[in-house]
């Protein structure tokens, strides 16, 4: 079985991953782990374009901790994972994956 476990810094991804590690069958269930980051519409603020590199780069470093962290419950429990960061609108890259 392949599950795809889409996540955030939410309660509710904490509450999947457990769910998942207590109800599949770690050796018949590849999981692949997705963090979004959320593409940002708006370039200019008040006349002047806004550096979004800095909140770009920090939501990327909380990815990877976040990605790091669900990987490592998910192997220890016996799962084959592969992780995944992408950017966009989190509704439309988790139905594409």
């Amino acid at each position: 079985m392949k599950v795809l476990l889409a996540i955030d810094d939410s309660k509710f991804s904490e509450v999947a991953t457990q769910a998942l590690i207590a109800q599949a069958k770690p050796r018949e269930t590849e999981v692949r782990v997705l963090y979004v980051i959320e593409s940002f519409l708006f370039l200019y603020e008040g006349g002047y374009v806004v550096d979004w590199k800095p909140v770009i780069e920090e939501l990327r470093k909380k990815g990877e901790a976040l990605l790091t962290q669900t990987a490592q419950a998910l192997r220890t429990a016996g799962f084959q994972v592969a992780t995944a960061m992408e950017e966009g609108s989190p509704k439309s890259v988790i139905v594409k994956d």
